[in-house]
């Protein structure tokens, strides 16, 4: 009682501020998808223990940081109000993911017939990903196919092939198929510049392959096991979706951005 509160309405939230997606990160938006350029160390969706179909129900709790939909779904929330159209933060559909740690072209999708169309071209590869990448050593290139499974022995993900003792499935064992195409850019001392380009897109694919082929990301802190050179520091997982493209759902036409 008697106390005097003051609130000033036109102040900015400075977390609010911090947790803005910069409005060059949307690099194409229309009704039917928007790219987005995400940055480093920002997770594309809240954690989701079921899988990705859950995942965009989901929202961040008070104190959690905005994820990257969270982020996209304001900034076209603004560029709404911009032009003078209110409502809610617009509903963006999820059809693929990058680790938080890698920055890059990512697409969400603003109608349901465009996440059907998108979620099918990822389900046959027809999606054009190429990525850039820092390595340990010098990788030959080529191509990489693997069976990827939950826990190749030692309680990480990695490619059965690889795995001690037995290198097939067992019965009932779940594997799933994975393709990587990897060429040398540029050689260093003791490191490479590498092109990555996904014929498939599993959970950190890339990553696996090329620990599992004695070339791990610089960067890496989990599937790092067994590497027996000198590990180059670098501040996070230099990993980078440097291409994106596929057939526009509604216009059929070849789009890609890099």
């Amino acid at each position: 009682t008697g106390a005097t509160i003051e609130m000033n309405l036109a102040a900015r939230d400075p977390k609010a501020e911090k947790q803005a997606l910069d409005a060059a990160a949307l690099v194409f938006v229309d009704a039917n998808v928007v790219v987005v350029n995400k940055p480093s160390g920002i997770s594309t969706v809240p954690f989701d223990p079921e899988g990705m179909g859950a995942s965009i129900a989901l929202r961040s709790q008070p104190g959690e940081e905005a994820t990257l939909d969270q982020r996209v779904r304001t900034a076209l929330a603004k560029r709404e109000k911009a032009r003078g159209r209110s409502g809610p933060p617009p509903e963006i559909g999820v059809v693929h993911r990058l680790d938080k740690e890698t920055s890059g072209l990512l697409v969400f999708t603003r109608s349901w017939s465009a996440k059907k169309a998108l979620m099918a071209d990822f389900r046959s590869h027809t999606v054009h990903r190429r990525y850039l990448a820092l390595v340990h050593g010098v990788p030959e290139g080529g191509r990489i196919e693997t069976h990827l499974i939950e826990d190749r022995g030692d309680g990480l993900r990695g490619s059965v092939e690889h795995r001690r003792g037995r290198n097939r499935a067992l019965a009932g064992e779940k594997t799933q198929r994975a393709v990587t195409h990897i060429d040398v850019i540029e050689r260093f001392e003791n490191a490479a510049l590498i092109g990555v380009e996904l014929e498939t897109g599993r959970t950190h694919q890339i990553r696996i392959h090329l620990a599992e082929e004695g070339h791990p990301l610089l960067g890496e802190r989990v599937y790092i096991r067994g590497f027996r050179g000198d590990v180059i520091p670098a501040p996070r997982v230099m990993l980078h979706a440097a291409e994106l493209g596929f057939t526009h759902p509604l216009t059929q036409e070849a789009v890609s951005w890099s």
